[in-house]
């Protein structure tokens, strides 16, 4: 199924938020970002803090070749990206494409196991949970 969408993944503002988060997210002493949760009061100078698994805040992203990211913004940019060329995600926004459209029908938990290993479990979702999203863009659509 194809569909023609406007504005195209997300917005540049919306990126920008999440860029701005990261880059206020105070730091673990191993580089991890911390999230801090109001608790009450805490005992002594040092706020309470949870690590989380993500990558270290001072590291740019890479965006790999064979990745979603990647093959879309080459549509959107018409071509791959020239030696040095920040893939922004601003290539999206206001401009029209042809999409693949697929529903989302199983749904994924990862779940402990007793040896205290991660698994995940695949089951189809109910009919009410449902939804469609965008799968691929398939090539940029001029106005």
């Amino acid at each position: 199924m194809r569909h023609a969408i406007s504005g195209g993944i997300g917005s540049a503002g919306r990126a920008r938020s999440y860029a701005d988060a990261t880059c206020n997210t105070s730091t673990s002493p191993n580089g991890r970002p911390i999230i801090c949760i109001p608790t009450g009061r805490p005992a002594g100078d040092s706020p309470v803090g949870i690590a989380s698994a993500g990558c270290p805040v001072a590291s740019k992203p890479e965006v790999k070749r064979n990745s979603k990211f990647f093959k879309a913004w080459c549509v959107a940019n018409g071509a791959p990206p020239r030696l040095g060329q920040h893939m922004l995600p601003a290539m999206f926004t206001n401009k029209r494409f042809s999409v693949r459209v697929e529903d989302a029908t199983m749904s994924a938990e990862l779940l402990r196991n007793a040896d205290g290993t991660l698994s995940k479990e695949r089951a189809p979702k109910k009919e009410g949970e449902v939804y469609s999203r965008v799968a691929e863009l398939l090539r940029l659509m001029h106005s």
